[in-house]
């Protein structure tokens, strides 16, 4: 009983890892995101005022 009990808690782990490995990869997409339409407006606004 207590090797089934240990493999669900290493699954329960396993997924929580996951987990939270799959929120940072959103997170990180999130704020390249972010951040590169923050430079294309800059880049914009530069060449606005140069033109």
């Amino acid at each position: 009983m207590e090797g089934a009990e240990e493999e669900s808690r290493e699954e329960a782990r396993k997924l929580q890892i996951a987990t939270r490995c799959a929120r940072v990869a959103l997170l990180l997409s999130s704020l390249k995101s972010t951040m590169t339409r923050g430079f294309e407006a800059a880049v914009k606004f530069v060449f606005s005022v140069v033109n």
